[in-house]
């Protein structure tokens, strides 16, 4: 009997542990997705005020690092 228990507390534990990854992983990649879109306006407006720095910046992740 507590050889049951234990398995249906690891299968819970579990469980939790992957629908917390499912969110923190859901919730990244909208803030991913909203600071890709950002970048992307800077980094056009940028070529179009030949900002080299902001090309730079913007063009490439390294900044992010």
């Amino acid at each position: 009997m507590e050889g049951d228990i234990v398995i249906l507390l690891t299968f819970i534990i579990l469980i939790g542990i992957y629908i917390t990854f499912l969110f923190w992983s859901n919730n990244r990649k909208k803030s991913h997705l909203m600071t890709i879109e950002f970048d992307w306006k800077n980094f056009k407006k940028a070529i179009e005020n030949n900002h080299v720095d902001g090309i730079v910046k913007f063009g490439t992740a390294s900044y992010m690092e």
